[in-house]
């Protein structure tokens, strides 16, 4: 038996999204990478400035040790023992590692051991480069009186 009943039509809506939704949730997240960005790169740039003033305060400790060893201070930071402290390089990393390498360092470490006087100090210092070199507190120094520079508010 064929039913000469009127079918009624009903459209079924796809399952998906359509492309204003899309673009909704895009725009908000967009906002949101907008929002959070800034504050990322501040804490990164922060932790990087926290990596090397430990490796200055590192390197200011070695420099002790040489002197109670040598009665001298040394600016040779790589050489072996008695003449340097025998780092692996004079470059720190964002993990606040010394290497050799510059290719992902974020501060590069000097010493100076003049301008006191005559008597025996020194005076580090950890210059930004590379994806650091931009930062606001510029370069560090720690010299053998333990003055700590830049004073910068939040620097050090």
């Amino acid at each position: 038996m064929i039913s000469s009943a009127p079918h009624s039509v009903t459209r079924h809506r796809g399952a998906g999204f359509t492309l204003i939704e899309a673009m909704i949730v895009l725009v908000v997240l967009a906002i949101l990478a907008a929002i959070v960005y800034p504050g990322y790169a501040k804490y990164v740039h922060q932790a990087k400035r926290a990596a090397a003033k430990t490796a200055l305060m590192d390197v200011a400790a070695a420099q002790e040790r040489h002197f109670f060893s040598t009665r001298d201070y040394t600016t040779n930071l790589t050489a072996a023992a008695p003449t340097g402290l025998a780092y692996p390089g004079i470059y720190v990393n964002a993990n606040g590692m010394l290497q050799s390498s510059s290719s992902d360092a974020v501060y590069s470490i000097s010493a100076v051991t003049s301008g006191c006087g005559g008597a025996p100090c020194f005076k580090l210092e950890a210059a930004p480069q590379g994806s650091q070199s931009g930062d606001s507190c510029g370069t560090f120094s720690l010299d053998s009186r333990r003055v700590k520079g830049p004073t910068t508010s939040g620097c050090w």
